[in-house]
């Protein structure tokens, strides 16, 4: 048979013929094996984030947690002994924070003791994880609350006003406070602080570990240290004072001494000098001009809001005492408004419209009159508070000017609480 006979077999050959078999193209295989790949990264990196996180020790057991909603950390509660010289006594609770290393395992633990002294540590831990950020990287970071303090059985004193220049009313107050504790106050000390610091540590397995205290902080890791020097790797003291150094009966004198020194070297250097030649005076003239640093006028002015808020669910005798410290403060800012009123009659005016609310009178034009004065003087966040207060006495027309202020002033979670 030649090749260019006309045979049907020949001639229709190509009917018959399969088209050779071809599988995908080489890129589809690849992102196919890239695609598994991450598929199998995605499943171990969740099955590791799911892993519950347990401390060296393995006990107690911890739970998620979660602040702020997104600072995630593991919480749990600890048992130690309520008298340490009784083992086999009663115990208290404390509350424990860790936020975990993120690198694993974990070189170790810094213990944070936060200040006050009443503060709660794991109120802290938004600014735990934020200043030790590095730290964290290679080290739990830990926080108890103190016995007596948030979650580890809280002592608390009844809210009331009382005059620190009179001593008798503050000792009365005092012996008030203890009357009312349902515990035994002598158990609540620094040194016994620093025992429940040390069980923890090693009921949750940790060798040497970190230490940073802030101010009381400071004075509770001293006491740390010199109870259990064996098992502190190292330590930073921060804005601290020594154990036996009555801060409060010497701190007015070292600040004025510190001052003293600070303008001495600045009189000492040539371009300072000339820059500043008269601070003392300044300093004297300003004092005189307006009797009360800025936060000393701060103070009065949020403490006189705590008054004005206590007074509303009180009973009428500690309202007279409530309104009377209201009425105080804001003959203080009068004057200190009369001296510069862009600085001081936002909170003038508030304080007055609150005075007014107390004795029954209408206060919205107080409160208007203060939101224009927080306005012209850029003051958003006296505005914020002038329009809440406002909103609270029941004009409603206020909220979206809280609101707005609120987040003019950077406080957005407030602003969406409203």
């Amino acid at each position: 048979m030649s090749v260019g006979s006309d045979s049907p077999l020949l001639r229709d050959w190509g009917k018959y013929r399969r088209p050779p078999r071809r599988g995908p193209p080489h890129w589809v295989w690849l992102l196919v094996a890239i695609s598994a790949v991450a598929v199998v990264g995605v499943v171990v990196w969740l099955s590791r984030s799911s892993e519950r996180w347990r401390p060296p020790s393995g006990s107690p057991r911890f739970v998620s947690c979660t602040y702020g909603g997104y600072v995630d950390g593991w919480c749990g509660r600890l048992r130690v002994a309520f008298d340490p010289g009784k083992l086999q006594g009663p115990t208290i609770s404390l509350r424990v924070t860790v936020l975990p290393a993120t690198k694993k395992p974990a070189a170790g633990a810094l213990f944070y003791f936060e200040g006050g002294p009443g503060r709660a540590a794991t109120a802290a831990a938004l600014s735990v994880n934020a200043y030790f950020a590095q730290v964290g990287r290679t080290r739990d970071l830990v926080m108890v609350d103190q016995r007596g303090t948030g979650g580890s059985s809280r002592l608390a004193c009844p809210d009331r006003y009382v005059r620190r220049a009179d001593a008798g009313a503050v000792s009365g107050y005092l012996r008030a406070c203890f009357a009312h504790l349902d515990a035994d106050p002598r158990l609540y000390t620094t040194s016994v602080a620093a025992e429940d610091a040390e069980t923890v540590r090693r009921a949750l397995g940790y060798g040497k570990i970190d230490l940073y205290g802030g101010s009381y902080g400071a004075t509770l890791a001293q006491a740390y240290m010199r109870q259990y020097p064996k098992s502190v790797r190292s330590v930073v003291l921060d804005s601290g004072s020594l154990p036996d150094v009555r801060i409060y009966d010497v701190s007015a004198r070292n600040a004025e001494r510190a001052l003293d020194a600070q303008l001495a070297r600045c009189a000492a250097e040539r371009t300072c000098e000339h820059a500043y030649p008269h601070p003392r005076r300044q300093l004297d003239e300003l004092l005189v001009f307006v009797p009360g640093m800025m936060t000393v006028v701060e103070h009065a002015f949020f403490q006189a809001l705590s008054a004005s808020a206590l007074w509303t669910d009180a009973a009428a005798p500690e309202r007279a005492v409530y309104q009377t410290c209201v009425e105080t403060r804001l003959r203080s800012l009068e004057t200190w408004a009369t001296h510069c009123p862009e600085n001081y009659a936002p909170l003038r005016l508030t304080l007055a419209a609150e005075l007014a609310r107390m004795r029954g009178a209408a206060a919205d034009d107080g409160y208007q009159q203060a939101m224009d004065a927080a306005r012209a003087s850029r003051f958003p966040h006296i505005e914020a508070i002038a329009a809440e207060l406002a909103l609270r006495n029941g004009n409603v027309a206020m909220r979206g000017r809280a609101i707005a202020a609120y987040r003019a002033w950077g406080a957005v979670r407030k602003a969406e609480s409203l």
